[in-house]
């Protein structure tokens, strides 16, 4: 397979951090950080087309994926009540690579595993609980630090909401929540933005598919979700690969800027070291000439 200038631009990215790793004494999770960057590049190098869940842990991003996928007993991606994403699980389905991360609201290594993920994601699924109401602070808050690390647009055109459990709510219920949620991204984000938002029922598609009963299928609005990831993935293919590269290349020069600060720190720290090794040996020098001379001078006065 030939490379393409995306590729070409991926790899040369890689090579940018490759210089460093002969930088002595880089903290050890400024490496991680590094190294993970790295890993990640070389993902999207794959040219795979991902699609991310994402949200608030136990709001159903697993079982809305394995619905996706057509696991209907839920056997693919881990579903349970206690934590069990503690890092992304992913599995390729016809033509996407589906991703499941870490509740935003475990704790610093998850949000962070999940960060990583979001970076080099094509499609985001921002997975909300419709019983819960609208978006709280938590999520509010994340969806603000998203859009404070990449362009606001790029991001909402390529996110769909999902509010899950909506069988288990009224119609008014859900047009209410619906648009409340609505709302609330219009005043955060502003009204030029596109929000997509879906409520679907991951049971109900489990019921409908297993027993064969299109009224539930149907109802569960998951080959909706479906229809629209389709859409949108051929709306925004011909511009992701440069989307996803720019997003890259500014963590990148973020990353470089901080081991570049390090380098600055710690050729500063060898110059003073190489002055005070210089003056040291200047010292030791006129001390050992005086040591000769006064040692020449003793063996001339016993031989006089």
């Amino acid at each position: 397979m030939s490379l393409t200038n995306q590729d070409i631009k991926g790899h040369i990215m890689c090579a940018q951090f490759n210089q460093y790793d002969n930088v002595n004494k880089i903290p050890a999770d400024l490496k991680r950080q590094k190294d993970d960057f790295i890993k990640y590049t070389h993902e999207l190098l794959k040219n795979e087309f991902r699609v991310v869940a994402l949200g608030l842990f136990n709001h159903g991003k697993s079982s809305l994926l394995n619905q996706i996928i057509g696991s209907f007993d839920n056997s693919t991606f881990s579903v349970a009540d206690k934590r069990e994403t503690r890092k992304e699980q992913s599995v390729k389905y016809k033509d996407c690579l589906y991703i499941d991360t870490p509740g935003l609201n475990a704790d610093d290594y998850d949000n962070a595993t999940a960060l990583k993920t979001i970076a080099t994601a094509d499609i985001h699924l921002f997975v909300h609980k419709i019983t819960t109401g609208e978006l709280n602070a938590q999520e509010v808050d994340y969806l603000k630090f998203i859009a404070k690390n990449q362009s606001i647009e790029t991001f909402f055109a390529s996110t769909i909401f999902v509010l899950t459990n909506s069988g288990s709510v009224s119609k008014s219920e859900i047009d209410g929540v619906t648009e409340r949620i609505k709302n609330q991204l219009t005043d955060l984000f502003g009204s030029k933005n596109v929000y997509n938002i879906l409520c679907v029922d991951s049971s109900s598609y489990a019921k409908g598919s297993v027993e064969n009963k299109q009224a539930l299928i149907k109802k569960s609005c998951i080959p909706l979700l479906k229809s629209n990831i389709t859409a949108m993935k051929k709306d925004i293919k011909s511009s992701i690969d440069a989307v996803k590269l720019t997003k890259l290349q500014n963590e990148a020069n973020a990353i470089i800027e901080q081991i570049n600060k390090l380098k600055e720190i710690f050729q500063e720290r060898l110059e003073r070291t190489r002055q005070e090794y210089n003056a040291l040996k200047e010292s030791f020098n006129r001390d050992l000439e005086e040591y000769n001379r006064l040692v020449r001078k003793h063996k001339d006065l016993l031989n006089s």
